[in-house]
């Protein structure tokens, strides 16, 4: 963190910039992520991995919860996100 010039950058760009300087290689898609912008998806479906953007407390925690209290994907589902 403190190599990274990261005072003004969002969360996500931060995590990026994270991800690029511990060398973690990139996955492209979408159909992991839930976005209330371009990729809608419940905060309870198994099949994501990442809700995007919650940007005050009570909106994040509410969808925390809701994913949280979701089951588990089911092998069908799995297969289906890996392809």
């Amino acid at each position: 963190r403190e190599s990274l010039d990261w005072h003004r950058w969002g969360e996500d760009f931060f995590m990026q910039q994270c991800m690029n300087m511990l060398q973690v290689q990139a996955i492209n898609g979408v159909s992991f992520m839930a976005d209330n912008n371009c990729y809608p998806g419940a905060c309870g479906d198994p099949t994501k991995v990442a809700y995007h953007a919650y940007k005050d407390l009570g909106s994040y925690l509410a969808c925390w919860g809701q994913s949280n209290a979701a089951p588990p994907p089911t092998v069908q589902q799995i297969v289906a996100f890996m392809k």
